[in-house]
């Protein structure tokens, strides 16, 4: 046998005896399968979350805004300076806004006694049986003397009342029932309350109710009282409205500082 057939040989030997020895292809396969599933990871549930004491915060329910409700007015209060000319006042033919004034007359003879009455109404201010009623008057043109003016309340056709004052010092509470053309108002005195002339006057009218049931006049000048008249209305009047007043014609005044206020029992 020659050298190379010799190794051959040997090397075929070791070949064959190789392949009886070792495991078969099936039992590789198994071999490999068991390792691949020993290496893989073991299935396990999701961890649960770690408890913790957490402060829940309330609730908030939201609510609607709050409903303003409208309350009753109170008494009613109007003032006129008369810085310009407002639309508070009632229809007047000789009227005149300037210089922070309202010039009120003078007005041409008409008629007899009562007729001679002229009024400019505070319409704004409404209807009021209680009221106070005040302005600063001056006597401004035409003839003084007797000629009186103030502040009070007036139905047209009906009724007049308030306190009147002359450049004499002369005043009184008046009181006209026009429809039956009666004077029931106070008589005409001479009052020291009252600045003479050309000079300024706060002139006031109170009408408040008494322990009676009726109605009380009150007529103060310069924060005095002159004249006090009780159940003055004799009967019934309707439509009283707060105005100023010229007592007679050719008597021109300056209003100023005017304010109403409703009283309220």
């Amino acid at each position: 046998m020659s050298f190379k057939k010799l190794i051959l040989f040997t090397l075929l030997a070791v070949s064959l005896a190789a392949c009886q020895s070792g495991p078969s292809a099936q039992q590789v396969a198994a071999t490999m399968v068991a390792q691949t599933a020993v290496a893989a990871p073991t299935a396990t549930e999701p961890p649960l979350p770690t408890a913790t004491n957490t402060t829940v915060p309330p609730t908030i329910t939201p609510t609607s805004a709050p409903t303003l409700t409208a309350t009753p007015s109170g008494p009613l209060v109007i003032k006129d300076d008369f810085a310009t000319k407002s639309d508070i006042w009632g229809k007047c033919d000789k009227c005149e806004w300037k210089d922070g004034k309202l010039y009120f007359g003078p007005f041409d003879p008409r008629g007899n006694g009562i007729d001679q009455i002229f009024s400019i109404v505070c319409v704004a201010c409404g209807e009021h049986t209680y009221f106070h009623i005040a302005a600063d008057l001056t006597f401004a043109s035409g003839i003084a003397g007797d000629r009186e003016f103030g502040v009070g309340l007036t139905a047209p056709g009906e009724f007049m009342s308030g306190t009147g004052i002359a450049p004499s010092q002369l005043g009184a509470l008046e009181a006209w029932d026009l429809r039956a053309g009666t004077w029931t108002g106070s008589n005409f005195k001479l009052y020291g309350a009252i600045k003479p002339g050309a000079a300024t006057n706060r002139v006031e009218f109170t009408a408040k109710p008494n322990a009676n049931g009726g109605v009380d006049f009150y007529a103060a000048v310069n924060g005095k009282s002159i004249v006090v008249l009780s159940n003055v209305i004799k009967r019934s009047t309707t439509g009283l409205k707060p105005s100023i007043y010229l007592g007679w014609h050719s008597v021109g005044i300056t209003v100023d500082n005017f304010e109403y206020d409703e009283i309220v029992p």
